[in-house]
């Protein structure tokens, strides 16, 4: 068993950043003034997740193989916390986003669908190994 892999799992997310600005800027610009902010976000979350997961299998397609469900499950934990951290933390302590505004974002009776890019940051790794064995 190999150990878990900190150093590559935070690479992961810290070099996914810019890719999830890209695609908040895509959606400020090119789609959300067609299709409203509520479509918009949906939209932007559906394109965030898949982007993350495909992300996600370039980077640790080899390292989940050798990790137990823990570990899995450790790394998909440790990205939706530093996920978190960025969006509480320097959103609204940097950018000056409000609380409210940020806490919208996971009310899914309103239809915002944030909460699934969460799950798909946890449930990626156990994915990826999943897909491993079909191979």
């Amino acid at each position: 068993m190999r150990s878990f892999p900190l150093g590559r799992v935070v690479l992961t997310w810290v070099f996914f950043v810019p890719i999830a600005f890209l695609n908040g800027v895509i959606r400020d610009n090119v789609y959300r003034p067609k299709v409203g902010e509520l479509r918009a976000h949906q939209i932007s979350t559906a394109l965030a997740s898949a982007a993350f997961f495909s992300w996600a299998f370039f980077m640790l397609k080899k390292q989940v193989a050798h990790l137990d469900r823990t570990r899995l499950l450790l790394t998909g934990a440790s990205w939706v916390s530093l996920t978190m951290l960025f969006e509480f933390g320097f959103m609204h302590f940097v950018a000056k986003i409000p609380w409210k505004k940020l806490f919208a974002d996971y009310n899914v009776l309103q239809g915002r669908v944030w909460p699934l890019f969460l799950l798909t940051e946890l449930a990626s790794p156990l994915l990826l190994k999943a897909m491993k064995a079909f191979r």
